[in-house]
């Protein structure tokens, strides 16, 4: 399990690796469901600003 989460982490820094890009992609996405979560537990008027301002 060690070597596979090694292997993840640096096809995620090389930028010529495919794996990487979608995984850096991933990482993207899931910064973006973040911060729409974070801003959920603020309430849905400051949500769907981030939202808009995240997806548009």
């Amino acid at each position: 399990m060690r070597k596979l989460k090694q292997a993840v982490e640096e096809a995620r820094h090389d930028d010529n690796s495919e794996l990487g890009a979608e995984l850096r992609e991933m990482d993207e996405l899931n910064e973006r469901l973040t911060k729409i979560g974070d801003a959920m537990a603020g309430g849905i008027s400051r949500c769907s600003k981030v939202c808009v301002r995240l997806v548009g």
